[in-house]
């Protein structure tokens, strides 16, 4: 039973590292949605670093 409470800390802060990549990951496949339909609907040079 040791090893599973020192175990434990370690998974929680896998969850909490999984939690943050996945709140950055959506945040960036947002902002990336957004600046293709910003280029789509608009103007091309708002986001010339996408190459969109």
């Amino acid at each position: 039973m040791e090893s599973y409470t020192q175990a434990t800390p370690a998974v929680s802060v896998v969850g909490i590292v999984y939690t943050i990549v996945g709140i950055s990951f959506s945040l960036v496949v947002s902002i990336g949605v957004s600046g293709v339909v910003t280029n789509k609907s608009r103007r091309s040079d708002c986001f010339p670093s996408y190459g969109l």
